[in-house]
């Protein structure tokens, strides 16, 4: 039997530490926030503590899954409320995922009837993750974009880069590019 229950502050933290630590051990990669991260998140003045994350129990009473919403302050036509989580790998059944899908929705639904605006519930899982994949496209979710990650080994020699005629490369001169930057970043 599963019991799900709100993050109730300070006490809950070590059992969470240890939590992210093991999913972390056996599926070690930076496609999870870190457990510093997910702390900060919870600290975050956009989330509610007690509506926006919640805790799943095995029946012994250990923490054995991990959920939290990211829901964005800003007022928008559509609410794009981000569900992460985290299950041991123990633990890691249809059910309990189907769970912590469901809770998402709901407190979408709630936030949505709050602010009187449209929601939508985001989740993430990497191509490897193709049990992951399949259970949120069971649940109704598609994919909506790709992330591609790339990497170079350093060992190799960096070539100059070759700039179009007209063009030079740079460090940012402080102050007088201050605005230059912003228009391009924008």
């Amino acid at each position: 039997m599963l019991t799900m229950g709100s993050f109730k502050g300070k006490s809950d933290l070590d059992e969470i530490t240890a939590l992210l630590k093991t999913c972390e051990a056996v599926e070690p990669s930076d496609k999870w926030p870190s457990v510093s991260d997910i702390l900060m998140q919870f600290d975050a003045p956009s989330v509610d503590q007690q509506r926006d994350i919640r805790l799943w129990e095995d029946a012994d009473g250990k923490l054995i899954a991990l959920a939290g919403l990211m829901i964005p302050s800003e007022k928008e036509k559509v609410i794009d409320g981000f569900l992460w989580f985290r299950i041991l790998p123990r633990a890691r059944v249809d059910a309990l995922y189907r769970q912590i899908i469901a809770w998402g929705e709901e407190r979408m639904g709630e936030v949505g009837q709050e602010r009187s605006l449209e929601v939508k519930l985001l989740s993430g899982a990497v191509a490897e993750q193709k049990e992951d994949i399949a259970l949120l496209e069971s649940c109704g979710f598609r994919i909506e974009r790709y992330f591609l990650t790339m990497v170079r080994l350093l060992s190799e020699p960096i070539r100059e880069p070759q700039l179009p005629e007209g063009f030079t490369l740079r460090h940012l001169q402080g102050e007088p590019d201050a605005q230059a930057w912003v228009e391009l970043f924008n």
